[in-house]
Formats: C-alpha cells, sequence, structure tokens
C-alpha cells in the first residue's frame, strides 16, 4: 500500500475508527504521515452513513390494530437487521420516536 498524501510505501498500522457514534470501522494508518485510510467495506459504509445522516422519510402502515414502518434497505443494512430482528422503540418525547438495535 502507498501513502496518498507523503508517498510512503513502508509499514501502514491497523487502527479502529469511529465512523458515528457505535459505528466503528477497520482503517490502515501510515507509518510516516499518520494519514489514515478506510478498507474499502468501511468507506462504503461512511458513505452510506453521511447519506442518512439527515434521516429518511417512511410512511406508516396499518396492520390489523397495529401501525407499522418499513425500514429502508440501507439503514436495514447498515443496522444489520433481517426479518426477525429485535429492535427497542421508545418516545424521546412527544415528537421524536427513537428505535434502536437490541
Amino acid at each position: 500500500m502507498k501513502c496518498v498524501v507523503c508517498g510512503f510505501s513502508g509499514k501502514f498500522v491497523e487502527t479502529t475508527v469511529s465512523l458515528a457514534p457505535g459505528v466503528r470501522a477497520t482503517a490502515w494508518k501510515c507509518g510516516k504521515c499518520g494519514e489514515v485510510v478506510l478498507e474499502p467495506e468501511a468507506a462504503q459504509k461512511a458513505l452510506l452513513l453521511n447519506k442518512l445522516r439527515h434521516g429518511v422519510k417512511v410512511t406508516i402502515g396499518r396492520l390489523g390494530n397495529s401501525l407499522v414502518m418499513r425500514f429502508p434497505a440501507e439503514i436495514a443494512q447498515l443496522a444489520g437487521l433481517k426479518k426477525g430482528s429485535k429492535v427497542t422503540v421508545y418516545p424521546e418525547n412527544a415528537k421524536k420516536v427513537v428505535v434502536s438495535t437490541v
């Protein structure tokens, strides 16, 4: 691997970086200048987080007497949600509902 900043092609150290609260990714740090390079999967995750940072509008549906919400595929992938996954839902205040993975 060659550093894109300083051109160093020596030792890179594996490290972990925070992309967002609770989201960590593997990266490589240049031994000379300290530039950090994300692994391709982590870079894709970072781009997706940036895209979703401002939220995604979804429509609430009805199933019997209950209300249902469908998660967009990108959010489900990012949070690791699959059919049968468990989440915790709670009101933060009268206008904000929080959904978190268990």
